[in-house]
């Protein structure tokens, strides 16, 4: 992978009267220099601070974090493992906000040696997540909860598009959780066609599927988890799915109390998702996608879950609003990649 210094010094050619200024023309042709695929180049600008017809960016800081331990793989490698944290609504005051992230890049920097192959994305209301991006370790990502799902250009109040999520530094979307399946009444073809305009934005998407006990006990389950997985993403190309991450969260298993679901039950299930994958796109796009379980899940019992074979990781609610139990959750996926 290249390495830092050729970042630097590619950022630097570009600042000849050293005002720690670069424009956003020179800095996307810098980064092109060094064969960084459009992907990784985009990773980098939103790293760097850019915003879609922004001015010139101060790339000190940026360089500062590649000095102090930062690399381009971190920036834009495709991670083995995925851990999200979905706020909901947990915090809702920017006080609370800027204490609980400045917590999270303190546990974050004490243990990230331990937490090598894990990607770790938070998911605030939306709005809060320009704020979080510019205060967030930039080693970690920054998702929405929901995306609309209309066309650029077409306007309606009181919307977020996907294109405003991508100019804002988010790489992940959260689509499909059950909130908005059951609260709310999202489809499954709503959701196919805001899977399509969040990848054709260059978002990822975080996927969530699941069942409700009712539909359990009739077995049913696997059935109506695999047609909300083929509609979904029906129209996902086979090279587009390693930007795919789908969460399995049992309805049946998720808020204060309840049972998670069993271990052995969730590798049935994944196992049956990572089939039905490369059945439709191929066992390349089946070992791309990242399967992860999301259902009660937290730093007691997700050791159970993480030597699963087809468990690449965890979506949490609570345990991800303190950042002792996201670490800890984090740590019983990541081990420093083998070199």
């Amino acid at each position: 992978m290249r390495g830092r210094e050729r970042v630097i010094a590619a950022f630097k050619s570009w600042d000849t009267k050293n005002t720690g200024l670069i424009s956003q023309e020179h800095l996307a042709a810098a980064l092109k220099s060094l064969d960084l695929t459009q992907g990784e180049v985009d990773s980098l600008m939103s790293a760097a601070g850019a915003e879609p017809n922004g001015g010139p960016i101060e790339y000190a800081r940026f360089v500062d974090w590649l000095d102090s331990g930062g690399s381009i793989p971190n920036a834009c490698k495709e991670y083995k493992f995925f851990v999200g944290a979905n706020w909901k609504c947990g915090l809702e005051d920017v006080i609370e906000v800027d204490e609980f992230i400045g917590k999270i890049n303190e546990k974050w920097m004490a243990k990230r040696e331990s937490l090598g192959d894990v990607e770790v994305c938070v998911f605030p209301p939306y709005v809060f997540l320009d704020r979080i991006r510019r205060k967030l370790n930039r080693e970690m990502q920054v998702g929405s909860q929901n995306a609309w799902d209309a066309a650029s250009g077409f306007k309606c109040t009181g919307v977020v598009s996907a294109a405003m999520l991508k100019s804002v530094g988010c790489k992940w979307v959260l689509l499909g959780h059950s909130d908005r399946r059951n609260v709310l009444g999202e489809t499954n073809e709503l959701l196919a066609e805001k899977v399509k305009r969040c990848l054709d934005s260059g978002l990822c998407v975080n996927l969530t599927i699941g069942e409700t006990l009712a539909v359990r006990e009739a077995g049913n389950a696997i059935n109506t988890l695999l047609e909300q997985l083929t509609t979904a993403t029906a129209s996902v190309p086979a090279d587009d799915w390693g930007r795919i991450a789908v969460a399995y969260e049992p309805v049946w298993a998720i808020g204060e109390g309840a049972t998670p679901c069993s271990p052995e039950e969730t590798q049935r299930v994944h196992s049956a998702l990572r089939a039905c994958i490369s059945e439709r796109a191929g066992e390349p796009a089946a070992k791309k996608c990242r399967l992860l379980y999301t259902g009660s899940v937290n730093e007691k019992n997700a050791s159970q879950y993480a030597s699963l074979p087809d468990v690449d990781g965890f979506v949490v609610g609570r345990a991800g609003l303190d950042a002792d139990k996201l670490m800890a959750v984090c740590q019983t996926l990541g081990q420093p990649a083998a070199q």
